[in-house]
């Protein structure tokens, strides 16, 4: 599902302490967790990495690594910018200004989303600009490490991809341990059962050029009974 996240400028100490360059101008909900939920965009540029290639172990886990600058966890990067799910803590009041009110500074988007794994995120600048990121929640749903990375576009078009869906074909398995496999667009796909369960194993080794991303990646999302339950950009 795709959804339209209005940012608005940080505010002037967030950005001098923190570098939260941006945040959404609404609060959402993910899936999992009721609480609302804020989407901000923290600039890199002022945390230059130390210790280029070195992973050090720190209080929450290992801190460092490969990249130019450390990221608002503290995580080697390229990256200028990161961009986060923030939880922030639900207002209640007697007096009209809970979460939800214009006066909590807590309204939630229109038709209050459930942001889910997998999702596209549009972020919209305040000078009209647009910046499309992937989500993936983290086991606690979004709650503190949950992030966003960016969309890199395949080249196929929705003809190209429509010529290699009919393109596709099938083989059974057989008795001599042959597993049934489906090939498209040169990526090999079994669906099988083996131990009582229901197996799904993809091969990109043979996948089309025209199939990957400028990134060499192949977007694959699985979805179960409907429901995203894996996504990789």
């Amino acid at each position: 599902m795709e959804h339209r996240i209005e940012l608005a400028e940080g505010d002037e100490y967030r950005r001098k302490h923190y570098g939260i360059e941006y945040t959404s101008a609404y609060v959402y909900r993910t899936k999992g967790d009721g609480g609302p939920t804020r989407i901000q965009v923290w600039s890199n540029r002022n945390r230059p990495n130390p210790h280029p290639g070195e992973t050090r172990r720190g209080a929450m886990g290992p801190i460092g690594g490969d990249g130019k600058y450390l990221d608002p966890q503290n995580k080697g990067t390229d990256e200028e910018f990161s961009v986060l799910l923030s939880p922030e803590a639900t207002v209640i009041s007697a007096h009209g200004n809970s979460t939800g009110t214009a006066a909590s500074g807590q309204v939630y988007a229109k038709d209050h989303p459930l942001l889910d794994t997998g999702d596209v995120l549009v972020l919209v600048y305040p000078d009209g600009r647009e910046e499309r990121r992937t989500l993936t929640l983290t086991d606690n749903y979004g709650r503190g490490q949950a992030d966003l990375v960016p969309l890199v576009k395949g080249k196929l078009s929705d003809k190209d991809a429509t010529d290699l869906n009919c393109s596709a074909w099938f083989s059974p398995g057989g008795w001599d341990d042959t597993l049934p496999c489906v090939e498209i667009g040169g990526v090999q796909v079994y669906v099988y059962f083996a131990d009582g369960e229901l197996r799904i194993s993809t091969h990109y080794d043979t996948a089309y050029p025209e199939v990957q991303t400028e990134a060499g990646t192949i977007p694959t999302r699985v979805s179960i009974g409907g429901d995203v339950e894996y996504f990789q950009g």
